[in-house]
């Protein structure tokens, strides 16, 4: 069996930490309807927990997507509310 490096979704968290206000965004282009849950999931778990307070999802025309990123996020406590200027991303904030 070969060794395998498991890679953090932060590589640096004491920087992501200090800079809570920079934006993060995750772009669901090219995952399977299946995987999305667990894939918005994680990245609001991990982000709640390290106290972002700006987040971006990339979600698509997709209306089914758009209310699980939306769902999920005021599950988490983030405001959640499509972008000004694209209406394929959702701004998410604390």
């Amino acid at each position: 069996m070969e060794n395998v490096n498991i890679v953090p979704i932060f590589h640096h968290t004491k920087n992501l930490i200090e800079n809570s206000e920079k934006m993060y965004t995750l772009d669901l282009h090219g995952y399977k309807i299946d995987e999305m849950h667990g894939v918005i999931d994680s990245f609001l778990c991990d982000h709640k927990l390290y106290k972002t307070k700006n987040l971006e999802v990339i979600t698509g025309n997709g209306k089914v997507i758009k209310s699980v990123v939306t769902v999920l996020a005021e599950n988490y406590g983030f405001l959640c509310k499509p972008h000004i200027y694209n209406k394929e991303v959702m701004s998410l904030s604390v």
